[in-house]
């Protein structure tokens, strides 16, 4: 008797197992910016390969999926960065919220947190940015203004210069140099140089005041 109800029970746990196999379910998701707002037209990526886009309020449903089993869903959409994870599947009412940032608001979230104190996260952020398609200006620029708050003069001055070679010609790209050469290399020939290159861009009674005491 033993032995048969031990078959039984056996037998229940393969029936079981076979049917949490066989069990489809959906997963549902919800793409979301900075700002709370819904993205629509993400790209919805399962397990490499392009399932759906979201609709206009950010939604995407994955049909037909196995419970107990996980999904690797990638979200892209030009401008925004790129969103890796993986979802579980475990029965009705699955929902994944999906934050995904914008170039501009990446670069937003950055230049707060360097406010912040949070120096190394604003420059993780940064490269986020960057890889969203986040104009080279202005990710360098951020980027040269947290190595000088960590006195990284001579990395500050390459990202400045390389902009320079790139042929953006903005005038703080000059005074953030006559930063570096001033007060962290204490070299006034140079610093009075940059001045003298933002002050024919920009009139600045500050800045000729300082320039004016070099």
């Amino acid at each position: 008797m033993k032995k048969n109800l031990s078959a039984i029970f056996f037998s229940l746990v393969l029936c079981s197992c076979a049917t949490m196999k066989t069990e489809k379910v959906s997963l549902n998701g919800m793409v979301y910016d900075f700002y709370n707002e819904p993205v629509q037209g993400a790209s919805v990526f399962v397990d490499g390969k392009e399932y759906c886009r979201t609709d206009v309020y950010g939604h995407f449903t994955i049909e037909n999926k196995k419970s107990g089993f996980c999904v690797n869903l990638v979200v892209k959409k030009q401008g925004y960065e790129t969103v890796s994870f993986t979802a579980g599947v475990s029965g009705a009412g699955n929902l994944a919220y999906i934050k995904m940032y914008s170039q501009e608001q990446l670069l937003y979230k950055a230049e707060s947190l360097f406010s912040d104190g949070a120096v190394q996260d604003a420059l993780s952020v940064l490269e986020h940015a960057s890889e969203a398609g986040a104009d080279t200006l202005s990710v360098f620029f951020q980027e040269a203004l947290i190595l000088c708050s960590l006195k990284e003069y001579k990395t500050a001055e390459e990202k400045l210069l390389s902009l320079l070679e790139l042929g953006f010609d903005n005038p703080y790209i000059y005074l953030l140099l006559a930063d570096i050469y001033q007060y962290g290399y204490v070299s006034m020939v140079p610093a009075k140089n940059y001045l003298k290159e933002f002050l024919s861009k920009i009139s600045d009674s500050s800045v000729q005041l300082r320039y004016d005491s070099l």
